[in-house]
């Protein structure tokens, strides 16, 4: 009886192992992204995350969250830390530093530090525009440097 326990056991572990190297074979054969394929996802990704917050800014009733914001700048980060070359590095960077920024207005107007005394006062727009634009500029670079295909 202990015989036949310790022959299942040992081929559970033979199947386990086998596995375990038919995976690792897998993931080593497979080819590792290229820099524009990572820049292409970050575009990709941006855009549906960028839909989506537009989607919520239709709604009058709608206040951004730093919740909603902060995983969109992780990820973007994320994808920073895949890139090599140095020039796309560069902007992909200087992209996720806009995002953190962007992070960082979100957090000022959950605080009120954001809000005008005057309760009739329209909310301001420029210090939102000031972090928008450059990172604009920096994701039309990106699609000229790695253009869909």
């Amino acid at each position: 009886m202990a015989r036949r326990r310790w022959l299942w056991l040992g081929l559970a572990v033979l199947l386990i192992a086998a596995a375990g190297v038919g995976f690792l074979a897998f993931r080593l054969d497979a080819e590792p992204k290229s820099d524009c394929q990572v820049v292409r996802e970050l575009i990709a990704y941006n855009k549906s995350q960028t839909d989506k917050f537009n989607e919520n800014l239709l709604n009058p009733e709608y206040q951004s969250t730093v919740a909603e914001y902060q995983p969109w700048a992780d990820r973007l980060r994320e994808f920073a830390s895949q890139i090599n070359d140095p020039a796309l590095k560069e902007r992909v960077d200087r992209f996720a530093e806009g995002a953190d920024r962007m992070v960082d207005l979100v957090r000022q107007g959950e605080s009120g530090q954001l809000t005008p005394q005057d309760p009739l006062a329209p909310l301001p727009t420029e210090p939102y525009r000031e972090v928008a634009e450059p990172m604009y500029a920096e994701l039309q670079a990106l699609d000229t440097a790695c253009p869909a295909g």
